[in-house]
């Protein structure tokens, strides 16, 4: 039904708009890895803390029986509560499928090879709930799990801006026949 549709043949109206909706993908999912930035500082322990809460010192008797503040002046995160986790889950895996569905319509629409298209729009669907998942295990069971967030999480990205990128060069830079 769609073999025929291209993204470089299509209409310059239509291009601008498919090029509108990419770069606010695009821009949203940036905004989302610099949040993962300032909350985690892309490290094992900031996932870590990010689900389980700061380490804070036992209380003892100089505290009063109250916890020690942390040694380095830093903001306290409290281990994420079952409704947010729950929460967290819903919206991710209710956005993360439409924003996908989306972008990886619009790339298999480019003229790139089958090997390409199937590298950056297959792997998402499993790398979504692997990710989550991670999240899942380092909460509550298994903190060795923060290394697949953080490399499942990588991987997302690289086909998210990948299909993104190329639908552009597709679309804007591909030469098209006029027939």
């Amino acid at each position: 039904m769609f073999e025929n549709l291209k993204l470089s043949a299509l209409p310059v109206r239509i291009k601008v708009m498919i090029t509108g909706f990419l770069l606010v993908m695009a821009l949203g999912y940036l905004m989302c890895v610099v949040n993962v930035y300032l909350v985690t500082n892309f490290s094992i322990n900031g996932v870590i803390e990010h689900y389980r809460g700061t380490q804070i010192a036992e209380s003892t008797p100089s505290t009063g029986g109250q916890p020690a503040a942390p040694a380095v002046e830093s903001e306290i995160q409290y281990p994420k509560l079952p409704v947010e986790m729950v929460r967290v889950s819903h919206i991710h895996l209710m956005t993360y499928d439409m924003i996908l569905l989306f972008v990886c319509l619009i790339f298999l629409l480019s003229d790139f090879p089958v090997w390409l298209k199937t590298a950056l729009t297959t792997p998402p669907w499993l790398l979504i709930p692997l990710d989550l998942g991670c999240g899942w295990l380092v909460w509550k069971v298994w903190t060795p799990a923060a290394y697949g967030h953080i490399i499942f999480g990588a991987l997302l990205a690289v086909c998210f801006f990948g299909a993104i990128g190329f639908s552009l060069m597709d679309m804007w830079l591909k030469k098209t026949s006029n027939k």
